[in-house]
C-alpha cells in the first residue's frame, strides 16, 4: 500500500475512525482492560527496505505485547526509535520477562511494585542469560 492508502486503512480498520490521527506508518494499537491486553493490531511498513521492515516488525509486535512507550534513553533496545537495533535485544528480553513476571499484575502502580521490582529484574536477567 502507498502511504495514503496505509493511513486510510489504519484509520478505518485499526482505529475504527476515518478521522483518527495516525502516528506513523509503523504503529501498534493496543486495547487494554482491567485484566490486561484485550487486543492489539500492528501496521508494518514493507516497501522501504529490509532494515526498516525488520525493525518495524520487531518493535510493533513487541509493543503489542505490553511495553508500549518508546524512550530515547534505551540505547540497547528496539524501544528507542533512534537506535539502530532491528532485532529483539537482550535488554528487550529482560523488559518482557519483567512485564510478564507473575508477581506483576495489570493495573499495578509503581508504588505497588517497589518492594519486589529489584528482585523481578534480577530474576528476569538470570532467565535471559
Amino acid at each position: 500500500m502507498t502511504g495514503n492508502n496505509t493511513n486510510r486503512w489504519s484509520r478505518t480498520d485499526i482505529y475504527k475512525n476515518p478521522k483518527a490521527k495516525v502516528p506513523g506508518r509503523c504503529l501498534v494499537r493496543v486495547i487494554s482492560g482491567r485484566n490486561g491486553i484485550k487486543r492489539s493490531a500492528a501496521v508494518i511498513v514493507s516497501d522501504e527496505g529490509e532494515f526498516l521492515f525488520q525493525r518495524c516488525l520487531v518493535e510493533e509486535v513487541l509493543q503489542g505485547l505490553g511495553p508500549m512507550n518508546d524512550n530515547h534513553k534505551l540505547v540497547h533496545s528496539v524501544f528507542n526509535d533512534s537506535s539502530r537495533h532491528n532485532r529483539f535485544t537482550v535488554f528487550d528480553q529482560i523488559i518482557l520477562n519483567m512485564l510478564y513476571d507473575p508477581r506483576i499484575k495489570p493495573g499495578m502502580s509503581v508504588k505497588q511494585t517497589q518492594d519486589f521490582l529489584l528482585q523481578i529484574a534480577r530474576d528476569a536477567r538470570r532467565r535471559v542469560r
